[in-house]
């Protein structure tokens, strides 16, 4: 079965009318959210200056302040994560919604204890994803070698279905 301009015709539409909406709402939510973690990250950058400088009469002892440096790095790595993802959203919205036989994902038709080799590329070389998208993958196919029913994963409820065809998905690679 090759490529046809229907495909790259139902594909633009399900990026339109799929996958652009629901990018723009993504990013008024994350938006919203990161704003006020940016401000409780100055927030508590503030705290940390005022209670654990050398000169400051409210010290906070060294396993306060440590606590509170070690509050403030993490709160700054999920920052710069989130807003940074591995995968653009669109391109992640595509994989899910807009992508016929579910190609490249743990759901695409196969043997149920072996990853396609799209996959895997996509896994990169991290063993932990890689073991559990394994697992994942043998508890999602069990002794199948489809779990696609017309591009859409069977474990997902029909009424979910129906509502994603009608925002324009082609295909449903997501549990």
């Amino acid at each position: 079965m090759g490529y046809t301009k229907k495909d790259d015709k139902s594909l633009k539409l399900c990026v339109k009318k799929k996958c652009n909406p629901m990018i723009r709402k993504t990013a008024r939510i994350r938006n919203k959210h990161f704003k006020g973690m940016d401000e409780n990250i100055k927030k508590l950058k503030h705290a940390y200056n005022l209670k654990c400088s050398s000169g400051s009469k409210a010290n906070f002892n060294k396993i306060q302040c440590k606590n509170l440096k070690v509050v403030i790095e993490t709160m700054e790595g999920i920052s710069n994560t989130m807003n940074r993802p591995a995968i653009s959203p669109l391109e992640m919205c595509k994989n899910r919604f807009c992508n016929k036989g579910c190609k490249d994902t743990l759901f695409e038709d196969g043997p149920p204890n072996k990853l396609s080799k799209g996959y895997r590329t996509i896994l990169g070389n991290n063993s932990a994803k890689i073991q559990l998208s394994r697992r994942n993958r043998k508890k999602i196919f069990n002794n199948k070698t489809s779990v696609l029913k017309h591009n859409f994963y069977t474990g997902i409820p029909q009424e979910r279905i129906k509502q994603l065809k009608k925002e324009g998905a082609i295909s449903g690679c997501i549990y």
